[in-house]
Order: structure tokens, then sequence, then C-alpha cells
């Protein structure tokens, strides 16, 4: 992604934040990645930061995994995965290293996951960029019928 003295164009932050690399069972792809980009996109556009503390992730995401994710994506360890494996696709940051997957060390001290500074700057440079990405990740990950009450879940605009 560079350094933190770079920019990233606005189609770049898209395809950042929509070529997940997702798990794929049973012929479908999990959401947890895609729900917690959503979650980070949504405290974006309502404070500012993407900055989420890991104990409002494993709350919220494990609420929005119980709602919109499949049958076997809930509990405390699921949204460690997303919280932790982000990193590998090179756009989220954690404020202390920590191994991936396991909650142990994320509930042993206080930390935070946030998107890499440059993504964040265009995002906060380009809410048409933040919108657009919501808008297809919700799109690609959820059926139609239900995308608006994901996208309210997250705290976006359905509309």
């Amino acid at each position: 992604m560079g350094d933190y003295g770079q920019f990233m164009t606005p189609e770049a932050v898209f395809a950042s934040l929509t070529g997940l690399r997702q798990y794929q069972g049973d012929g479908r792809r999990a959401p947890h990645k895609p729900l917690l980009v959503l979650l980070a996109l949504g405290q974006l556009n309502a404070t500012g930061s993407s900055a989420l503390e890991w104990s409002t992730v494993e709350a919220r995401l494990g609420a929005l995994l119980s709602e919109f994710g499949t049958s076997t994506t809930t509990g405390s360890s699921s949204a460690a995965y997303p919280f932790t494996r982000l990193r590998s696709d090179g756009m989220w940051q954690l404020s202390r290293d920590v191994p991936n997957d396991k909650v142990g060390p994320l509930n042993s001290a206080p930390i935070e996951g946030h998107f890499s500074p440059e993504i964040e700057a265009e995002l906060r440079r380009s809410p048409a960029t933040l919108n657009a990405v919501a808008r297809s990740l919700v799109e690609s990950q959820f059926p139609l019928t239900i995308a608006p009450d994901v996208l309210s879940a997250v705290g976006l605009d359905p509309d």
C-alpha cells in the first residue's frame, strides 16, 4: 500500500476494499471480512475515523454475524477472524501485534483496528467512494432484499 505519505486513487481504494480474500465453504463466501469493512465504513462515516476497539467489534460484529451471517458464524472467535486476518489484505492495521484468530490476546489489553492511513484519507476525501464501496460490498455479499437492513445495521444510509 505504500508509505504514509502516498495517496491512493478512489479506484485503488475501491479495488482494495471490495477485492477481499474470503474463506469459502459449501460454495458460499463467509461474510466476516465484508461485515467488518462495512462496520468500519459506518464508523468512519459517523465519526471521521474507522478506528474500532476490539470490545466494540466483538459485540457488534458478533451481532451482525448472528443476524446476517451463516448459522456457523457466531461467537467471539468468529469476530476475531476478520479483526486479525484483514491485515493480510493490506488495508487494515491493529494498534498492537497479535496472532491471527486468537481471542485471548485480543482481550489481554486494549486494541483497536482501523483502515490503513492512505485508505482512510481517501475515504474521508471522497464520500462517494465510501458509498460505492459499501454498496458494492453489500450487493455482492447479501441478498438484495436484506442489503438495506445490513447497511442500516452498520450505520450507513441504505439509500
